[in-house]
């Protein structure tokens, strides 16, 4: 496989950023038997980039089960502490999750999992007319029918969870964006290659082209 000089390798310093518990972990672990426990100066760029796609795989096959494993957790505070509240990611996740489970509803300020969602429009979820009444009712009402402009415009592309909620609600699953999440925990891994010279082409969620490298 193509082969680089450790000194080669720029951006390291990728690997600090936040991310979730276990992309750290099988970030720290791939650069560990790469760069600090490999014998000799060579980094064989082959095993990076079947690192980032099999991170790439871990990722879309956890959030089909529902695992909140590799969810973003965020901050929220109550409407108050924002000048714009709706324009934050993190409100306006929470605030669409009291609107659908108001029985369980978030209070400020709390910590959650937030989950991207592809429900740009109330057409999104016309299945779950029948599948999902009560909760599609409850989007359409609160979100796609909201008084709020910024609540409409936006969607429902974010959903904040409880911590205490151990799983993804079955009902949104079909609709996460599993290209968003899987990229957000793959970046940093990419940032690696493309220090290396390795130009990544993202195709979709988990399949990657690679330029300027040797055919292995």
């Amino acid at each position: 496989g193509t082969v680089f000089e450790k000194t080669d390798v720029k951006g390291l310093d990728h690997l600090k950023s936040e991310c979730n518990e276990f992309t750290r972990k099988f970030i720290n672990k791939l650069m560990n038997d790469e760069f600090l426990e490999k014998p000799g100066d060579e980094i064989t760029v082959k095993n990076i980039i079947n690192g980032v796609r099999e991170l790439a795989e871990s990722v879309r096959t956890s959030l089909e089960r529902g695992e909140k494993t590799f969810l973003t957790p965020k901050k929220c505070k109550e409407a108050a502490a924002y000048k714009m509240p709706f324009q934050e990611q993190s409100f306006r996740g929470a605030y669409a999750w009291n609107m659908i489970y108001p029985d369980m509803g978030i209070e400020f300020p709390d910590t959650i999992d937030l989950v991207q969602l592809n429900i740009y429009k109330l057409d999104d979820i016309k299945d779950m007319e029948e599948s999902n009444p009560e909760i599609y009712k409850r989007i359409k009402r609160y979100i796609f029918e909201s008084k709020i402009e910024e609540v409409r415009s936006k969607g429902l592309t974010v959903l904040g969870i409880p911590k205490n909620i151990e799983t993804i609600p079955e009902w949104c699953r079909p609709y996460i964006n599993y290209d968003k999440i899987v990229n957000d925990n793959t970046t940093k891994m990419r940032s690696i290659l493309e220090s290396l010279g390795v130009q990544t082409i993202q195709t979709d969620s988990t399949t990657d082209r690679y330029s300027n490298i040797i055919e292995f």
